[in-house]
């Protein structure tokens, strides 16, 4: 697999992917759904959030994950940054074979050289495929919000990795 950051004119390949990330009633067919998505993306390249995509040997995506870096003011956090994992997929017919494992390993790359101390992610609280993926690569569990999606779902969990020195 080969793993390359892609800027905002490239992205639209991996429109339906970021979409069932986000939601899985999410409908890439629906112009009110894709619209949405595009002002939501547009809003992760302009806070600097970086966009890295796996392809197969003849160029086909296979994944996508998107990180943002939380770069602190000179003097502050001893000098320390976090970096969130924003969104992070892989195509269907193509997951569970460790394409997710090396997007995440290539994307910390790059905030190690921005010192950031640790990589941290949300997800809903219910989805245990997701938690166990994380939990695999390191990530463990630091808090829950309950109730952020209603009455009657789990909620957001949050995981961190600590990357840094």
């Amino acid at each position: 697999m080969e793993i390359r950051e892609i800027l905002q004119d490239e992205i639209s390949i991996f429109y339906e992917l970021m979409g069932e990330v986000e939601y899985s009633l999410f409908n890439v067919g629906n112009k009110k759904h894709l619209e949405w998505l595009k002002r939501r993306i547009d809003r992760l390249y302009y806070n600097g959030a970086k966009f890295f995509c796996g392809f197969d040997e003849e160029g086909s995506a296979l994944g996508i994950i998107t990180i943002l870096i939380d770069e602190a003011p000179d003097g502050i956090n001893e000098g320390f940054n976090s970096c969130e994992v924003i969104k992070m997929g892989v195509i269907k017919g193509t997951r569970n074979i460790g394409y997710g494992s090396k997007l995440l390993k290539y994307a910390e790359k790059y905030p190690k050289e921005k010192n950031v101390y640790c990589m941290y992610m949300h997800t809903y609280a219910g989805d245990y495929n997701v938690i166990a993926f994380y939990g695999k690569n390191g990530f463990v569990p630091v808090g829950i919000l309950p109730d952020v999606y209603g009455p009657k779902n789990e909620g957001m969990l949050y995981m961190r990795k600590v990357i840094g020195k």
